[in-house]
């Protein structure tokens, strides 16, 4: 076997060539929002790092910035991979994978957790394992929820790897994609 046929599956092939003519490049699936929900979390950690210089506040040993930065950074970072991933996919199984609605409820998680985040770092309080409002024990609450659904997408990504992985005799790709996101 020669290297390339060992790289092959690897190798990031254009998309063109499994699609139908006049197909739509994203598959019926609301990959656009996601890739733009990754720019835009991204773009708002480089404004909490900008705060985190400039504001001299603390939650214990942290600056008030520390978290919702790392939010921001962690779920931009984890929603590229899954547009990532799910790109990978056949066009059929991305649609299985991250349909329209599957894909608005992960924005709009990820917006809600992180814009929570955030608000409470700019008020100089915490986020998390605060119960101190009857409010911040609903929006806890409700972190918990949105958390939980948030792992329950990337398992759904990961099980149609696996799917498409097993009917394609474990190619290489997409079983790694279905056992990274099942076991992460």
């Amino acid at each position: 076997m020669t290297t390339a046929q060992i790289l092959q599956p690897f190798v990031l092939q254009p998309r063109a060539a499994v699609r139908p003519a006049g197909a739509s490049r994203l598959g019926g699936t609301g990959l656009a929002s996601l890739w733009q929900l990754a720019a835009a979390l991204a773009i708002a950690a480089s404004s909490s790092g900008v705060a985190l210089m400039f504001d001299d506040r603390t939650i214990g040993h942290y600056n008030v910035w520390v978290k919702p930065m790392k939010f921001q950074l962690a779920l931009a970072i984890q929603t590229a991979t899954i547009a990532w991933a799910v790109t990978r996919l056949e066009p059929a199984m991305q649609r299985v994978a991250m349909p329209r609605p599957v894909s608005w409820l992960w924005v709009a998680v990820t917006l809600a957790e992180t814009a929570y985040i955030t608000l409470q770092g700019a008020r100089g309080v915490a986020s998390h394992f605060n119960r101190n409002t009857a409010w911040e024990g609903v929006a806890g609450t409700a972190m918990a929820v949105g958390a939980g659904l948030l792992v329950l997408v990337t398992l759904w990504v990961g099980l149609a790897a696996l799917w498409q992985a097993r009917r394609l005799h474990w190619a290489p790709l997409p079983l790694a994609i279905g056992l990274g996101f099942v076991l992460g």
